[in-house]
């Protein structure tokens, strides 16, 4: 960047993370839980997110091809809410199993346990249960 750059760019990040098949969200969640403070923004931000997004599909709307192809990609802002949800979710395990201190955060710890009990109605389900939970019920 040249000189004087750094007074354009209002928020910027480097993200290494890796790539494969899962949720788009997953980067949000990342950032949102390690770096956002004010946890009472997260709905809105989640749903910005999801704005935005949208938006960025429906960017090629000249082209009827393409927009008829990402009219299937559209998510409803339930759902996208739906997978931050399931990603918190697994964020939190990994935390867990990483040996990542996750006992003093309060507002995690208690989401989580939120999230869980939507899924599974504060009981404890097999495997092939939450899975089906997982398509079931939309978390929120």
């Amino acid at each position: 960047a040249g000189e004087g750059a750094q007074e354009r760019i209002g928020c910027s990040a480097c993200d290494f993370q890796w790539v494969g098949l899962g949720l788009g969200v997953t980067d949000l969640v990342y950032l949102l839980a390690t770096s956002v403070e004010d946890r009472a923004s997260h709905a809105a931000l989640v749903r910005e997110y999801h704005t935005l997004m949208q938006g960025a599909l429906a960017g090629d709307a000249g082209d009827s091809t393409a927009s008829e192809a990402n009219s299937a990609t559209r998510l409803a802002v339930n759902a996208t809410v739906h997978e931050y949800g399931v990603a918190l979710l697994d964020f939190v395990r990994f935390c867990v199993l990483d040996g990542v201190v996750v006992e003093d955060d309060a507002w995690l710890l208690t989401e989580a346990n939120r999230l869980m009990c939507q899924l599974d109605g504060g009981r404890a389900l097999q495997s092939a249960d939450y899975e089906a939970r997982l398509t079931e019920v939309g978390l929120s």
